[in-house]
């Protein structure tokens, strides 16, 4: 399921103007790519280990097909990616939601998401966890 960068929330239940998409690709629409830290590369995953809206079945990534579900990491940091979405809140309140097959767009295919969204991860007032809207 695709929708663009920084537009309206609306994957679970009803829209939600307050919260933006990032992340949502499809093999079907171009996406930016570049390089991000390995901090942020490494905050992605620690939100992966902590998802919120997981569901009932996986998704497959629709840039490579890789089956589900995708692992992330190592041993203790091993995460299953797919099911389940994550948060992010900005220093300006800023709520983002992504799939945690983000981590894996950013790792293997090179996806840079914006750079609000990279900024929010490092946000220190936020600390950049997962919460529920």
């Amino acid at each position: 399921m695709q929708f663009p960068d920084l537009t309206e929330y609306r994957y679970l239940g009803k829209p939600d103007p307050s919260v933006l998409n990032v992340g949502w690709l499809d093999v079907a629409e171009p996406f930016p790519t570049g390089d991000v830290t390995p901090e942020e590369l490494a905050t992605l995953l620690r939100l992966a280990k902590e998802p919120v809206n997981r569901t009932r079945g996986w998704h497959r990534c629709g840039i490579c097909g890789v089956n589900p579900p995708i692992v992330a990491g190592r041993g203790d940091d091993a995460v299953q990616l797919g099911d389940a979405e994550i948060r992010v809140v900005g220093c300006d309140g800023t709520i983002y939601a992504a799939p945690n097959l983000i981590y894996h767009y950013v790792e293997a295919h090179h996806y840079r998401p914006p750079d609000q969204f990279l900024k929010a991860l490092s946000c220190k007032q936020s600390n950049a966890k997962n919460v529920e809207v």
